[in-house]
């Protein structure tokens, strides 16, 4: 996924500040993100040398630092394998004008046209929110002027990016939904690094081996939906009452062309085809257990 640079916030005339920990900030920010799926900020062509103030920019960092600094290396890295440079087009929706704080910004329209966040240097205290409310100005067919004054989730330091776990979540799961190459009965759980981290969370490990059966039941479930939700299933409620029977308990989620079975008496997904019938068991870190049930006992109804 992609977020957008806030380029307003930079050059803006900023005084008094402790530019290394301005910089250190975002790169805190963007490496946080890259760990929530965000692989790219989107960026104006020499990035490295617009400047955060009147007189220094990335490159003041990259060129003049000496080899070892920490800050000059994580820089480096940052630049290397997160920034990707666009360039800017009056083509791209010519009637509409976004604007914050009275300047219009055309990374703030693509990020507002595209439903996406933007990542924003901490060099006044406007930028420190994290949402923005931007001014955006459209001009309609008749010539009149639509105002809206929508918000657009900024990130510029981890207390942001703690705030918009939800939204971070749920844009994770949007990405894996709409990708068209995805086949859930071939590759069920894609997320497996952060399934793991989950599990790590929770002390999953530990907590499933204590407490009585209902309090495990609930831990399945709890940690099970998640996981289930956050590799892009649906929950289906109706199919999950339908194969729910005394203490049978199962939720079921559906992608495309398969169902994801939650067993939470036992704490595994069951992976079934598109007519309910088993293909393998899960556990939740993603491991196929290769259990095959070819009788029908385990086969879900979906019709």
């Amino acid at each position: 996924m992609e977020c957008y640079i806030n380029d307003l916030s930079l050059n803006n005339g900023a005084s008094g500040l402790n530019l290394d920990n301005t910089v250190n900030e975002f790169i805190k920010v963007c490496t946080k993100l890259k760990e929530e799926s965000f692989e790219k900020i989107l960026v104006m062509p020499n990035f490295t040398s617009a400047n955060i103030t009147d007189s220094y920019n990335l490159k003041t960092i990259t060129d003049t630092y000496d080899r070892g600094n920490i800050l000059r290396t994580r820089l480096i890295s940052l630049i290397k394998n997160q920034i990707s440079e666009i360039y800017p087009s009056n083509d791209y929706e010519p009637y509409k004008e976004v604007k914050f704080n009275n300047k219009e910004s055309s990374f703030l329209k693509y990020a507002l046209i595209n439903d996406a966040p933007i990542v924003s240097f901490q060099t006044d205290s406007l930028y420190s929110d994290h949402l923005l409310k931007a001014n955006v100005f459209t001009i309609n067919g008749n010539y009149s002027t639509n105002y809206e004054e929508p918000d657009i989730v900024n990130f510029s330091n981890n207390l942001n990016v703690d705030y918009h776990k939800v939204y971070l979540a749920s844009k994770l799961r949007e990405n894996i939904e709409s990708d068209k190459n995805w086949n859930p009965l071939e590759a069920p759980f894609r997320l497996i690094d952060k399934m793991n981290t989950i599990l790590s969370q929770r002390d999953y490990t530990n907590l499933k081996m204590i407490g009585n059966q209902s309090q495990k039941m609930a831990l399945y479930f709890e940690v099970g939906s998640e996981i289930a939700l956050l590799n892009g299933w649906a929950l289906n409620n109706q199919l999950s009452t339908r194969n729910s029977s005394g203490t049978k308990k199962r939720k079921i989620f559906k992608a495309k062309n398969g169902y994801l079975s939650l067993d939470f008496m036992h704490g595994a997904f069951e992976l079934h085809d598109s007519n309910g019938k088993h293909i393998t068991e899960y556990d939740f870190n993603g491991v196929d257990n290769n259990k095959h049930y070819t009788d029908g006992s385990h086969n879900i109804e979906v019709n």
